[in-house]
């Protein structure tokens, strides 16, 4: 998949941290393969943006082990399953949730200093990984919920990233129909 393929809006953040200093996309490839090869277990919380993301800028995939956002939206349908939110509700209540929206209001991102961004970049990882302790012994107790948790959900997160990168057509009026069958159950 070709970098053209993210969003203009994305592709002009890579575009202009070229060339200040910051590892390449070769580099970034490079340390993923490493990854990759050592079997080390990928954690991530929305973890088919990062595939994606991963894919068309350094032409790597990077198949998540775990994704706190899918496992969050399994644990509790009716709660937000953004980052910040399931951090502060389930690890930290006196931590203030952020956004990046709020942080760098009016600023391009790119304008921002490679150090200042990688702290804030640096506490979602942090989060993510305290959120998987927190889901790990959760998600085990409930057999049926981990055993579709690690044989369909998670699966699933490549296949409709695959998708959306390709493009799908989706019948909405028979979503629609499958999703009252089903809730009705």
């Amino acid at each position: 998949m070709a970098f053209e393929s993210l969003p203009e809006k994305l592709q002009n953040v890579f575009k202009n941290l070229r060339g200040k200093g910051l590892l390449t996309e070769e580099d970034v490839k490079n340390e993923l393969k490493r990854i990759n090869e050592s079997g080390i277990k990928v954690i991530a919380h929305n973890g088919k943006f990062d595939y994606q993301v991963l894919k068309c800028t350094c032409d790597t995939l990077v198949v998540p082990y775990w994704d706190t956002m899918v496992a969050a939206r399994l644990l509790n349908e009716n709660e937000s399953y953004g980052l910040k939110y399931q951090y502060t509700s389930k690890i930290d209540s006196t931590q203030e949730e952020y956004n990046i929206e709020k942080l760098f209001k009016n600023v391009q991102y790119a304008d921002v200093k490679p150090e200042i961004f990688a702290l804030y970049s640096a506490v979602d990882p942090y989060m993510t990984y305290r959120l998987y302790e927190y889901q790990l012994p959760i998600m085990e107790s409930e057999n049926k919920i981990f055993n579709l948790f690690m044989t369909i959900e998670m699966p699933l997160v490549v296949v409709v990233a695959e998708m959306e990168l390709c493009g799908a057509l989706v019948d909405l009026n028979y979503c629609q129909k499958l999703k009252e069958k089903y809730e009705s159950k």
